[in-house]
């Protein structure tokens, strides 16, 4: 197995950079993607992938380091692409505060898939230090 590391950016200022890490396997000649996992959804993240034929159809998890704009402008527009290619379910991980972003965020881009289970961590003073609250299935349609 082996990881493929790709850094998405836009190119102007205050975007923000992802990283999407994609995992692949070879089977003698043919390489599979097996899973993706995204770092921070910036602002034109989807656009970037769409227009430089990064395919997402394997993407399981986002990981968001923090609440700042520049780290979530984009993941409107990557639900939508999500919810476009068939992605089922999708975990999303970040800081305290990310749950209450996402059930503010769903009622504008109104998708019954991908689910989401979100799950938060605070009080991060050192390295290994964090509480995770329980994931939680976070869905317009589950209202």
């Amino acid at each position: 197995m082996e990881c493929l590391v790709q850094f998405l950016n836009c190119g102007y200022n205050a975007t923000g950079n992802s990283i999407l890490l994609t995992f692949q396997k070879t089977i003698k000649t043919e390489t599979k993607t097996v899973n993706q996992i995204l770092v921070n959804v910036g602002d034109s993240c989807q656009r970037v992938c769409q227009d430089n034929r990064i395919k997402l159809h394997a993407l399981s998890a986002i990981l968001i380091t923090s609440l700042a704009p520049h780290n979530l402008s984009g993941f409107a527009g990557m639900f939508l692409a999500l919810s476009d290619l068939g992605v089922g379910e999708l975990q999303v991980f970040g800081p305290a505060g990310l749950r209450a972003y996402l059930d503010a965020l769903l009622p504008y881009i109104n998708r019954k898939y991908p689910e989401l289970k979100v799950e938060e961590v605070d009080d991060v003073a050192e390295p290994g230090c964090g509480r995770w609250h329980g994931a939680q299935a976070s869905s317009p349609a589950g209202r």
